[in-house]
């Protein structure tokens, strides 16, 4: 079989029990982009709740995908 390269490469994933905030707190988003260095636009998150995960990261200025 073939071997394709991933699409995507991870580079950091973030729990929220890391950072002190869950989301949808801004505080959560402020966290990991102070962390990383990066701004809001550079950033995306992959989840699958509409409302915690893709309007929350989309509020923030992330991408976001929906998996599930």
């Amino acid at each position: 079989a073939k071997q394709i390269e991933p699409l995507v490469h991870i580079e950091n994933i973030f729990a929220s029990s890391e950072l002190g905030w869950r989301k949808p707190a801004p505080q959560f988003f402020q966290a990991v982009e102070s962390r990383l260095q990066k701004e809001p636009e550079q950033l995306l998150l992959v989840g699958d709740d509409p409302r915690l995960d893709i309007a929350a990261a989309n509020a923030a200025g992330w991408k976001s995908m929906r998996i599930g």
